[in-house]
């Protein structure tokens, strides 16, 4: 259920520094709420019948898809504005491949902790699912606080 969604964040990640990735993010914003669609609907037919066919918890696809809903209005404000830094594109960069490392670790070490030995089990090493959300949070911060040190430097030194 997650892999649209990790699709999508991978590939407009890429296109982000592309010089031609405006075109090719209109094509794949057609894929956002086409997915973000499905997930709702995945939502309403459990809620109408009362049956999941998928092994995913109750409500991950109002999660997301309000996930995949951030994701387009961002998207939509790189394609509209014509004067994103390249900051905004670092940091729009860093969220989306963040997001979906996170998804990735945290589908492997915590959906799938049962193939995982005992002593591995009880020493907490499967909280490093959790690191990629740590690292996005430090990065994004970084850049911001330094490209704004930077900005305030070049502006004293002036």
């Amino acid at each position: 259920m997650s892999s649209l969604l990790v699709c999508y964040l991978i590939f407009t990640s890429f296109l982000n520094f592309k010089a031609n990735g405006r075109v090719y993010s209109l094509g794949l914003m057609a894929m956002g709420p086409t997915a973000m669609t499905g997930y709702l609907w995945v939502e309403y037919q459990v809620m109408v019948t009362g049956v999941a066919k998928s092994d995913a918890p109750s409500g991950a696809g109002y999660a997301f898809a309000a996930i995949l809903f951030a994701a387009l209005i961002g998207d939509t404000s790189h394609l509209v504005k014509n004067d994103y830094t390249r900051m905004h594109s670092v940091v729009r960069h860093l969220w989306r491949m963040c997001f979906a490392f996170f998804m990735a670790a945290t589908s492997f070490f915590l959906a799938r902790s049962h193939l995982f030995p005992d002593f591995f089990l009880e020493s907490g090493l499967l909280y490093f699912g959790l690191a990629p959300l740590i690292m996005m949070v430090y990065w994004s911060l970084h850049t911001y606080i330094m490209t704004a040190w930077r900005k305030r430097s070049r502006l004293a030194s002036s």
